[in-house]
């Protein structure tokens, strides 16, 4: 039983671990970033009204 839990993970193994997650990370952060970027940089900017508040007083 002991041999079963007894793992030896050399350092290069979890170096390349994190740094596949960090990288899956950032790709679906960059996923899901992107179009929204696009509707900033095209001016179609609209602010929904919460409260009664909105962009214009």
């Amino acid at each position: 039983m002991k041999k079963l839990l007894d793992i030896e993970l050399k350092e290069n193994t979890v170096g390349m671990a994190v740094l596949l997650l960090r990288l899956g990370v950032g790709i679906m952060m960059l996923v899901h970033g992107i179009p929204k970027l696009y509707i900033l940089f095209s001016g179609d900017i609209q602010f929904p009204i919460v409260m009664g508040m909105s962009a214009t007083f």
